[in-house]
């Protein structure tokens, strides 16, 4: 078996990106949502058949977000100006803004496995003596934080409130392109409920479902690199 300066070695070749496969992995991908996207609202299909793409969709979705993640890690079409506008867009269309993104992600990857309160770029951890401490309305908002339902309903915690509305509100100036995701999410809650109210069971109900689907999905990949404390209701010890 492989160690040390031998293995670091043996793997550097998997460290240089070939742009080809990642543009095409990028036009892969937007064709897919766009593939599905047009089957799940063309109503003059069978409902199954709508319901089996949306399903799809959704997993193109997840797969939208996992480029623009790696993108903004620079792992991918590095000073690309072409790559900088499409996933700039992408961005605000996974309601990820590129500004609140960077700096809360960049945060969360300098600070990954410290116990802190702050949960900037993921979800707060902290250490059974310093849950103890806390007052009553910390515990609860902590608790809140790491619950199961928050994680879930992540289009509307993580996304909406937390890196769209919150980000706008406290820095304006700073993300701007916040203002998009809000106005963008609100345009879509609107339309949301009112496909279903009056389409119940209809493909755009389905397709508005899947925005829901994909940033949960996105929030349990997040949450996931948590301890397996993250979901209980008092906090483990940490060790």
């Amino acid at each position: 078996m492989r160690t040390g300066k031998e293995l670091i070695s043996a793997s550097k070749q998997f460290t240089e990106e070939s742009k080809l496969r990642s543009w095409y992995e990028v036009v892969i991908t937007i064709l897919g949502c766009g593939l599905g996207l047009y089957i799940t609202l063309n109503q003059q299909l069978p409902l199954v058949v709508r319901l089996i793409f949306s399903i799809m969709l959704g997993l193109f979705y997840v797969r939208v977000f996992v480029i623009y993640h790696d993108f903004a890690h620079r792992a991918i079409l590095r000073k690309d100006k072409i790559a900088d506008v499409i996933m700039n867009a992408l961005g605000l269309y996974v309601l990820a803004p590129k500004t609140i993104w960077t700096r809360s992600h960049e945060h969360h990857h300098n600070n990954n496995s410290k116990l802190t309160m702050s949960g900037i770029g993921s979800y707060p951890t902290i250490s059974k003596e310093r849950f103890i401490s806390l007052s009553k309305g910390e515990k609860r908002l902590y608790l809140i934080n790491r619950h199961p339902l928050t994680v879930i309903f992540g289009y509307l915690t993580l996304f909406t409130y937390w890196l769209n509305l919150k980000s706008f509100i406290q820095s304006p100036k700073k993300h701007v392109d916040s203002a998009g995701g809000v106005d963008a999410t609100f345009r879509d809650c609107r339309k949301h409920l009112v496909f279903l109210w009056i389409y119940f069971g209809r493909a755009e109900c389905i397709s508005s479902f899947l925005y829901y689907v994909r940033n949960g999905c996105v929030s349990f990949l997040c949450a996931a690199q948590l301890p397996r404390s993250a979901f209980c209701r008092e906090p483990r010890l940490e060790v």
